[in-house]
């Protein structure tokens, strides 16, 4: 008795290399549309056609393409049109501009900066009461540039914000990784409203090698670590609301505008925190704990001031 193969066993060695071809071609249709990480540079358009540019003067769109490339100088007979940056991306600003944000930025890194301290670039939201504008930084974020003007900042857990001086207008920064103050300039302006909101788990650590000045406007909300390790003073002109852990390891904290302290104070040994103001309103409430070596002092100008603490 002769065997005749069946239809379906005779055909499905077909089949079964048809699909294998569909999954090969899926597979490098598939990693061809996979994003790698890029560094893009906001460019300097002098050179360029002026069609490269559609804002007046010195004034950039985040998200116009013509804006970036991927190479810190690229050929100026045509515009760059790599951009804009994504969220593995890293974005760098080196020259005196403004960049326009209306919506929502997420990169790795960005890194503003130029030549001089306190003389860069500012990246700002046009104020609008139908726009909103964010700008999330999930690597490093190192900013030493003129302003950051009317924009929510958020540093997420595990990212570092490099603070090296500049200015903040009307910014609300929610840091909840590490910011690292460093600024070389003896003021650093935080004006209009906004607030700097240290979250739970959060660092800012003061290392600046100079006295300096931070603050003015608006608040600092302290719900995580704030610490000082350098041994200049550090002048804070913000008000400086402290409800978790103050540490000051070297130098002088110096508060100039009052406060509600219901956390906890560390003064190390040689180090100090100076409540400036005698009139302004220090809330030290009864979960507050003043601990260490150091010295709490009242009112420079005033001697008699109330706030006469000494460890």
């Amino acid at each position: 008795m002769s065997l005749t193969p069946s239809p379906m066993l005779h055909h499905r060695p077909w089949r079964f290399t048809s699909l294998l071809w569909v999954f090969l071609l899926l597979g490098f249709s598939m990693g061809a549309r996979t994003a790698h990480a890029a560094t893009y540079y906001l460019t300097n358009l002098a050179g360029h056609p002026a069609s490269c540019n559609p804002n007046p003067g010195d004034v950039y769109d985040w998200f116009d393409a013509r804006n970036w490339s991927t190479t810190p100088n690229p050929n100026p007979d045509a515009c760059p049109s790599a951009g804009p940056p994504g969220a593995g991306d890293t974005s760098v600003i080196d020259s005196n501009r403004t960049v326009n944000i209306v919506g929502a930025v997420t990169v790795a890194n960005l890194q503003i900066s130029k030549g001089a301290i306190n003389y860069g670039s500012t990246v700002n939201l046009p104020g609008s009461s139908s726009s909103t504008g964010s700008l999330t930084v999930t690597g490093s974020l190192d900013f030493a540039g003129n302003d950051i003007e009317a924009l929510t900042l958020t540093v997420p857990t595990g990212a570092t914000f490099n603070y090296h001086g500049g200015g903040f207008n009307n910014v609300i920064v929610n840091n909840f990784g590490t910011t690292n103050f460093d600024s070389p300039n003896l003021n650093n302006d935080w004006l209009g409203s906004g607030a700097f909101n240290n979250k739970p788990g959060a660092l800012f650590n003061d290392s600046a090698t100079v006295d300096t000045r931070l603050g003015g406007g608006f608040p600092f909300n302290n719900e995580g670590t704030f610490r000082k390790t350098s041994t200049g003073t550090l002048i804070w002109q913000a008000v400086f609301n402290n409800n978790s852990m103050v540490d000051v390891q070297g130098g002088a904290l110096e508060l100039d505008n009052g406060g509600t302290h219901s956390g906890t104070e560390n003064i190390a040994a040689g180090a100090s925190l100076v409540l400036h103001n005698a009139d302004a309103p220090y809330n030290f409430t009864p979960t507050s704990v003043i601990t260490g070596a150091g010295q709490v002092y009242p009112s420079i100008s005033n001697p008699n001031s109330p706030y006469a603490v000494r460890l």
